[in-house]
């Protein structure tokens, strides 16, 4: 069951980024990268 979520997710993250869904994020990170807000993990 947990399998199948975590497949059902991937799935749906590809679609999202492959149709632009999640192009803000990228940018996001772009606008911080400028502003030497981004921080190391």
């Amino acid at each position: 069951m947990i399998e199948r979520d975590w497949e059902q997710w991937e799935t749906e993250v590809e679609e999202d980024a492959a149709s632009g869904k999640l192009d803000f994020l990228m940018d996001e990170a772009v606008a911080e990268k400028a502003q030497e807000r981004l921080q190391e993990l």
